[in-house]
């Protein structure tokens, strides 16, 4: 578990949120999609406040992700933790981490790290108005206020 060096507590929750997202749809390999629900499922983390002032609900956005996940069946090939979006997601959260100045990974950071890839998740974010610029100024200005 070399590529959660740094998280937090709250952010490792998520990540084990996701392991269990995947499990529970038959998969080997956590996804964006399941990240992102761990996310979601971890509603009162820091990360979730950008999202809560945008506008946004838990219960719509586990609507919407439910229909973008879809059942994936283990090949029996042998496992792999992350695919590769969950992974440069890892990256980009470790580097909005240290242009923040932080020390540490937290579930802010997997945020911005989930909206700074490109696919049918950051889609349904984009769509709701939560972007990546958005969601960083937001996330600044709630760190102000602390």
């Amino acid at each position: 578990m070399g590529e959660l060096k740094g998280f937090c507590g709250e952010a490792r929750k998520v990540i084990r949120l996701a392991n269990e997202e995947a499990r529970s749809l038959q998969r080997q390999t956590i996804c964006l999609k399941d990240v992102t629900a761990g996310l979601v499922a971890n509603w009162d983390s820091e990360g979730c406040k950008a999202l809560k002032q945008l506008g946004l609900t838990q219960g719509a956005l586990i609507h919407l992700l439910v229909g973008l996940t879809r059942t994936e069946v283990s090949s029996g090939t042998q496992p792999q933790p992350y695919d590769d979006e969950v992974l440069a997601m890892i990256r980009s959260a470790g580097e909005k981490a240290a242009q923040m100045g932080d020390s540490y990974i937290g579930t802010e950071h997997i945020l911005l790290g989930i909206l700074d890839q490109q696919n049918s998740v950051v889609t349904m974010f984009n769509q709701l108005g939560a972007t990546l610029g958005k969601t960083e100024a937001i996330i600044f200005a709630i760190r102000e206020q602390l």
